[in-house]
């Protein structure tokens, strides 16, 4: 599941709403079952998105995807 952008207000950030909205969207995306946090993959990371991605997928390996096809080989 890929990821393309997840934004919460600087206010309310460290209160567990991203991981949720992604939790949500995980158990979502098909009707079988929950995608498995390994198992996403996230666009361009700010620093704090990259931080967030290596706290909420255990292990820390964070899988990431390009959005422009021209610069894929």
């Amino acid at each position: 599941m890929g990821v393309n952008r997840i934004w919460v207000h600087q206010t309310l950030r460290r209160r567990g709403i991203a991981a949720l909205l992604l939790d949500h969207a995980r158990s979502y995306f098909v009707s079988s079952d929950s995608v498995p946090r390994e198992m996403l993959a996230f666009s361009s990371l700010t620093d704090s998105g990259l931080a967030f991605a290596r706290n909420y997928i255990s292990g820390g390996k964070v899988l990431l995807y390009n959005l422009n096809p021209e610069t894929c080989h």
